[in-house]
């Protein structure tokens, strides 16, 4: 196609071929880059979302178990005051027919 003498200058013949597929090969890596970009986003959210949705249900599992808890304290805390009422109350009453 070109003489021996001008084969130097085929290169610069060719300078918007070459800078053409260049440019392409530039847009693929991109696209290619920007593909998998939104794929470490979209991976990263939903692992965010599922440590968000343990971390509810962790709290809610405290939650209740700090009710069920507190409902067996209180409970417990009943019985013992009963039974305290009741022995203040023979005391009381055993203390009153020891003086009569």
């Amino acid at each position: 196609v070109f003489a021996p003498s001008s084969r130097g200058l085929s290169a610069y013949y060719k300078k918007q071929e070459i800078q053409s597929d260049v440019n392409a090969s530039i847009t693929e890596q991109i696209e290619a880059y920007s593909m998998e970009a939104l794929a470490d986003c979209t991976s990263f959210t939903e692992r965010t979302e599922a440590a968000a949705a343990r971390s509810r249900q962790r709290r809610e599992d405290l939650s209740r178990t700090a009710e069920f808890g507190s409902s067996a304290r209180r409970g417990r805390l009943a019985g013992i005051t009963e039974a305290a009422l009741a022995a203040t109350a023979e005391d009381t009453g055993n203390g009153t027919e020891s003086k009569q």
